[in-house]
């Protein structure tokens, strides 16, 4: 994808997930949080940043970010975001 670009974090984002966590544990997160409006989220954390950041926000880092729900869609944003998934399941694949 290519950074800035309004990309959905709906079926892509979830093909991605299963393709980097390929569980079923994956796949049940994502039923889970399925009607999560991550992109709303993402455009609140951008406001946030603007407002009260101390400069331009480059580097971010997604602590507990589950199957990537705001890692995927702050990256197609421009964002460098490291996730690191708060259960082990999501390590492994």
């Amino acid at each position: 994808m290519l950074a800035g670009s309004k990309v959905s974090a709906g079926a892509e984002a979830t093909t991605v997930s299963r393709q980097i966590f390929g569980s079923m544990n994956a796949d049940f997160y994502d039923l889970v949080y399925s009607d999560k409006d991550y992109e709303a989220e993402c455009d609140l954390l951008e406001e946030i940043f603007r407002r009260y950041g101390a400069g331009p926000v480059q580097n971010l880092l997604d602590l507990g970010g589950g199957t990537g729900g705001h890692a995927l869609p702050l990256a197609w944003r421009g964002y460098r975001v490291p996730a690191w998934p708060r259960a082990a399941w999501n390590l492994t694949s």
